[in-house]
């Protein structure tokens, strides 16, 4: 059958495809509603929130210590134990208050010191020596841990200024690839040659040369070392040189596309919000079924061994029956929002190619707000669609998860067979789930052009983009450096505006306040993460306008007949060795039909 009609997404008659699948979808959300429910009626997460005192009793769980939530260290001549903790029912505060008065259940010789609730389930000093004290004398990693996240979300303040950064960088990154994406790429290419080469070099110049005191400072302090590393490092840089003179018109071929992409978030704004849009519908929804998930859980009959902070829980066969079902339609699900995003983005790139004809004419031909019509048409017609690709991806995420789990387990048991075997068959699970990622996302592209169903979309689009496989590939690779290198710029912008703050605000940086981070590395790594979180719209916006817009192209020189050569058409016979030099021989094409004239 026909798949391409010659339509735009704007004027294709859409019709609802994959309603069994939507169906299906549907029926599985309901069931899915069932499960939560459960988790909601049985569930108490209290549970696990809470911890246990030197008596084994579970704060605000058990009944003797029902009322009393919070677990209260206990200053024994100067040292903390997890066997001296006591529930009570709010911190005491101040230096004036007695710990015998305040605080039932300590000896008394406990010291007095005045603690705040940390996270509702724990009293930590205010500040001064007692924290000192308390993080070098406690020795439970969970509890180690609860200390060291009062303190990061005690600097929300710096955390929220790196977010605020962090964006910025974003639409700045976005500004680069419309402007200056060749020196950017290319200047970066070779400054990373240029270090490898230096290094190299440098190696071999100590090593061979100079070989004085200060060898062991600079180098490894084994000259055989250092010049196998000078060696490796220098031909490094060479073979790469080689392969970017190679290959250096297909890479501008691929940058051409990331400067086209970045016209196309210039000339439709609604774009700029797409990412925002993104990032806060999917880490709502990661939320709301990350709750539910915590719920369930909690719906474990729970016992007590001898440790703090520990438990033993036990399920019955239907309540692992429910888990297992919710942690395949969690993956469900979010792969059906990502699904739409990516219709989205598509549809409104396509109408963007349509009206200013990849960008030749003026931006005012723009369309306004498709992304909201390519929304509207996604939920309306394409639904099924969307969860068809999705629960491929998600059941081969689920397999991979699992293999991964098993690799792990495999490590810890010391059976080096076993674990090689199951790390093989996650690198070819992981693999196989980028194919499919690859192979649903261009689905999704003739989806919003054509309005087919999956597996015809997938097929069109796979048969488009064959014909192009060099571009596809290259793009593909750009893509992923310009994604790692916008990703990790950001991340490390993020570290160094945290850095900047911890040094110079004295919000962070005065041991007096109430924000000071004594772990500041601690800090610097959840400020990268932050950021990183925040690039990735930004980098996955790129990359699906980038593929879009290579596939627009594929399928306009697919629907355009190739131009028929007049006969009286001059034609240069080329000459010089293997045709590579034109002369000025010029040649009717009529005349070339004459036999014998011309061989």
């Amino acid at each position: 059958a026909e798949h391409d009609m010659g339509y735009q997404p704007h004027t294709v008659p859409r019709t609802c495809t994959d309603i069994p699948c939507c169906i299906i979808f549907s029926i599985a959300l309901a069931a899915f509603g069932c499960v939560m429910w459960y988790g909601f009626e049985n569930g108490d997460p209290h549970r696990f929130m809470h911890l246990q005192n030197g008596k084994h009793e579970q704060c605000g769980v058990d009944i003797a210590v029902k009322n009393k939530t919070l677990l209260f260290f206990c200053n024994e001549s100067g040292h903390f134990s997890t066997n001296a903790t006591v529930c009570v029912e709010q911190c005491p505060f101040g230096t004036n208050d007695t710990v015998p008065d305040a605080v039932e259940g300590c000896s008394a010789s406990a010291t007095a010191y005045g603690s705040r609730p940390l996270a509702g389930i724990l009293c930590i000093p205010d500040g001064g020596e007692a924290v000192k004290q308390l993080r070098s004398h406690l020795q439970h990693p969970a509890l180690k841990r609860a200390m060291q996240v009062q303190e990061v979300l005690g600097a929300w303040k710096g955390l929220a200024i790196v977010a605020a950064v962090a964006v910025l960088m974003g639409f700045f990154f976005c500004f680069l690839m419309e402007t200056c994406a060749f020196c950017i790429f290319w200047g970066s290419l070779f400054t990373f040659i240029l270090m490898l080469g230096s290094a190299g070099a440098y190696l071999l110049y100590e090593t061979r040369m100079v070989r004085d005191e200060r060898l062991p400072e600079v180098t490894s302090g084994d000259p055989q070392k250092d010049f196998i590393i000078g060696c490796v490092l220098s031909g490094a840089a060479f073979l790469i040189l080689c392969i970017s003179c190679c290959v250096c018109h297909i890479v501008n071929t691929a940058l051409e596309s990331f400067k086209q992409a970045a016209d196309c978030i210039t000339d439709i704004p609604s774009l700029l919000l797409q990412p925002f849009i993104d990032l806060f519908l999917q880490t709502a929804l990661f939320l709301f079924l990350a709750t539910g998930l915590w719920f369930l859980v909690s719906t474990a009959q729970m016992g007590k061994p001898a440790e703090i902070g520990g438990y033993r829980i036990d399920y019955d066969k239907k309540e692992y029956a429910f888990m297992a079902f919710y942690v395949f339609m969690f993956y469900w699900i979010m792969e059906v929002a990502s699904a739409l995003s990516n219709f989205v983005i598509s549809y409104a790139t396509q109408l963007w190619f349509h009206y200013t004809r990849g960008g030749d004419e003026s931006s005012s031909a723009a369309p306004c707000f498709p992304t909201l019509q390519g929304l509207l048409a996604g939920v309306t017609f394409h639904l099924g669609t969307f969860a068809f690709g999705s629960f491929i991806i998600a059941a081969f995420r689920v397999f991979r998860d699992l293999m991964f789990l098993v690799t792990k387990q495999a490590s810890d048991s010391g059976n080096a067979v076993l674990t090689c075997c199951a790390c093989c068959c996650t690198c070819c699970l992981d693999c196989f789930n980028r194919f499919l990622k690859f192979l649903t996302k261009n689905a999704y592209m003739d989806t919003a052009l054509n309005s087919n169903s999956f597996l015809p979309a997938a097929f069109h689009a796979a048969t488009v983009l064959l014909a192009h496989a060099g571009e596809v590939a290259t793009l593909n690779t750009a893509t992923f450096i310009f994604q790692v290198a916008g990703a990790s710029g950001i991340a490390a912008g993020g570290i160094a505006t945290c850095h900047l703050l911890c040094t110079y605000w004295p919000e962070l940086s005065d041991p007096e306040s109430p924000s000071f981070v004594e772990d500041k590395l601690l800090l610097y790594a959840v400020a990268g993460i932050i950021s990183g979180l925040i690039a990735m719209p930004f980098m996955t916006l790129l990359d699906q306008i980038s593929d879009t817009l290579l596939f627009c192209n594929a399928i306009e020189d697919k629907r355009t007949p190739p131009q028929q050569v007049a006969l009286e058409e001059e034609y240069v016979q080329p000459s010089g060795w293997c045709g590579c030099c034109s002369s000025s021989n010029k040649v009717r094409e009529s005349d070339m039909l004459i036999p014998g004239k011309y061989g």
